[in-house]
């Protein structure tokens, strides 16, 4: 399928239902498409902050293109305690 429509994907760099590598070739079809990886992010990345102003931006700017992605890159991953 050949479309000129802009896409936005958000995927998980672990996620297991849907990896990256299932969308790793889309822009060959969807030449305005663009794909952000949250690393360390599994499944469903749209109740990060970072991902709700990717998508807003999106919208309000009608493309992909430009889009500041760099907050993806911390977006998902956790501090971890062990309580000590």
């Amino acid at each position: 399928m050949h479309s000129d429509v802009p896409i936005l994907f958000l995927t998980g760099s672990e996620d297991g239902a849907d990896p990256p590598a299932n969308i790793a070739h889309a822009q060959r079809e969807l030449p305005n498409s663009r794909t952000v990886v949250f690393p360390a992010a599994g499944h469903g990345q749209l109740g990060l902050p970072c991902a709700q102003v990717l998508i807003a931006d999106f919208i309000t700017r009608g493309t992909a293109t430009g889009l500041d992605t760099s907050c993806a890159r911390t977006a998902a991953l956790q501090a971890f305690a062990t309580g000590n």
